[in-house]
């Protein structure tokens, strides 16, 4: 049902059968701060959303949107089950009645489904305010007061289908003049710039600072890799693990905004290889033929 999924969601959702949808997401975001330098981004929060989200209304809009699913969810989700976990070996029962459950191949379908409706009359309601989702991750993009306007709408929708959002949690990315965004609201403002899906965006300072924070991060993953009793699992984390961070800062940040966070991470993998060999001295010959293996088993993936 890709398909079908994809065209019931986009263009709004992007965590659902959208290929690179977090990419997308974010050049969205990028593009429309950039060709409207007046307009601010909002981050919203919901405090636990898939635990949360009331698993009364899940049935009904699978009813109304994908009848053929129906079945599969109401036995899945029209009552309640029982958890179970040792606390002191002692087998504790709870009561599931809300959320999704987790593991739930459908898991990332029925939450999206279940705030779709809010999202789409949302975007009906503020045509000046550009809605965009990533599962349970809402972005509001546009003029300060009609961001600020459908954020006050959102809040209140959520709350009826079980969904509470933090303000604290919140943030807002204004890169002009903060006091058009000042309201009743405690979100955070910064005129430098936020996180979006794990890549900064904002001022080229702080995007160069905060992916080299990064990049300096996983120093503590190649610390532990070391101690693995198990070279070739550790090989498998430092390919799949460390290397793809920087891939993916690197599918929505310039070169030259990369580099001081580039110049980091290849230290730390050409350290940690040398390491994971023996300490060997890894010459310049070595170092191209372990990129191009890595290039290569990449491509085949």
């Amino acid at each position: 049902m890709k398909s079908e999924f994809s065209n019931f969601f986009s263009p709004l959702q992007h965590g659902v059968s959208t290929e690179v949808g977090t990419d997308l997401l974010l050049h969205h975001i990028q593009i429309l701060l950039e060709a409207n330098s007046d307009w601010i981004a909002l981050k919203t929060d919901a405090k636990n959303a898939f635990t949360s989200i009331h698993r009364s209304h899940l049935p009904q809009q699978v009813m109304k949107s994908f009848h053929i699913l129906t079945n599969h969810v109401m036995q899945m989700y029209s009552g309640f089950c029982s958890l179970v976990f040792l606390q002191y070996n002692v087998p504790v029962i709870l009561s599931s009645k809300e959320g999704i459950h987790q593991g739930d191949p459908l898991g990332p379908v029925l939450f999206s489904l279940g705030i779709q409706q809010t999202l789409v009359d949302l975007q009906s309601n503020f045509q000046a305010v550009r809605v965009l989702a990533y599962l349970d991750d809402v972005f509001l993009v546009g003029p300060a007061k009609h961001v600020l306007d459908a954020f006050s709408t959102l809040q209140p929708e959520f709350f009826k289908i079980g969904l509470e959002i933090q303000e604290a949690k919140c943030e807002i990315y204004c890169s002009h003049d903060k006091e058009d965004t000042s309201s009743e609201y405690t979100i955070h403002v910064s005129s430098e710039g936020i996180m979006i899906l794990g890549t900064p965006i904002g001022k080229r300072e702080y995007v160069a600072r905060a992916c080299s924070t990064i990049a300096e991060k996983m120093n503590d993953l190649c610390r532990q890799l070391v101690d693995l009793d198990n070279v070739q699992a550790s090989m498998l984390l430092l390919r799949y693990c460390h290397t793809t961070r920087l891939n993916h800062l690197a599918r929505g940040t310039s070169p030259e905004t990369l580099e001081q966070a580039a110049t980091i991470h290849d230290k730390q993998t050409k350290s940690m290889f040398s390491r994971l060999l023996g300490n060997v001295n890894i010459s310049g010959n070595m170092w191209n033929q372990a990129i191009c293996c890595q290039q290569d088993q990449e491509d085949l993936v």
